[in-house]
């Protein structure tokens, strides 16, 4: 079978194993430039793992975006003692019964559903969930500067109160204000929502918001929407830009440094 090589546009019902495999620039190898080039292309090079955490989050997307395919990608462990030789047997029959699919725990597998439920209770976060729209939806486009292919996969893309709306599902321990603030800068989710626009805005210029749909991983899973400023996804995506420059340096020179030396200063709190 080719290889998927599709020109700048915006696609539906791409399959993942397609778009992972596209060599393009995306949002998940940039932002390791903010640590160093080093590190980012260790982080494209290594074979990547899947963590518990990643698996119920992708899970979480499925239920809530497609949960016609959810039953097809997950499955609930049974409770099974697998140190007697009956265990044994049933645990071998739940893996035929499985047929590949991921196994989550019985623990991961009701927090799921309690997300799903919680997010149906929230008149907003619902609102977004039953909005008629795109999801999964894959952007390729070239950015003009550097002549790279960029690429960039969104969660849902719709139109809500005449507006176009770019939403990003987030699952997470707490979702007060000092932690959905601290986990946006330190996981980079300005720069996600500036990179989305920029794909979309090369493809198709529009108007449009991003929102992120916070909802909490265990008890009591409260769920709250909240939109993105629109002047911090602009310098989210001035940064992955200059992130993207980075990248097309060290392809160009075959130069990824580290961080570099220099002379070692106490903190700023430290000083008094």
């Amino acid at each position: 079978m080719a290889e998927w090589d599709p020109a700048p546009g915006i696609y539906k019902d791409v399959p993942r194993e397609d778009y992972d495999r596209l060599a393009a620039a995306n949002y998940s190898a940039l932002k390791h430039f903010r640590q160093s080039p080093k590190h980012a292309r260790h982080k494209m090079t290594a074979r990547p793992e899947a963590t518990a955490a990643m698996e119920v989050g992708r899970a979480t997307h499925l239920r809530v975006f497609e949960p016609d395919l959810y039953a097809d990608e997950f499955i609930a462990a049974p409770a099974i003692d697998r140190r007697t030789k009956a265990g044994k047997t049933a645990w071998a029959d739940f893996q035929a019964k499985a047929n590949g699919r991921t196994v989550l725990t019985a623990d991961e597998a009701a927090a799921v559903a309690q997300i799903e439920t919680a997010i149906q209770g929230h008149p907003s976060a619902q609102n977004l969930q039953a909005a008629d729209g795109l999801i999964e939806l894959t952007v390729v486009w070239q950015d003009e500067a550097t002549g790279l292919r960029c690429k960039a996969r969104v969660d849902k893309y719709c139109r809500v109160h005449d507006q176009n709306v770019i939403v990003d599902l987030k699952t997470t321990a707490q979702i007060d204000d000092h932690s959905v603030q601290r986990q946006a800068h330190t996981l980079g989710y300005f720069m996600q929502a500036g990179w989305y626009r920029e794909g979309l805005n090369q493809v198709q210029p529009a108007d449009r918001a991003n929102v992120l749909i916070w909802a909490e991983s265990r008890a009591p899973f409260d769920v709250r929407v909240m939109m993105l400023d629109n002047d911090d996804v602009e310098d989210g995506r001035l940064e992955m830009l200059g992130l993207l420059r980075q990248y097309h340096e060290a392809t160009k020179s075959g130069n990824w440094p580290g961080y570099g030396d220099g002379v070692l200063h106490l903190p700023a709190w430290a000083c008094h």
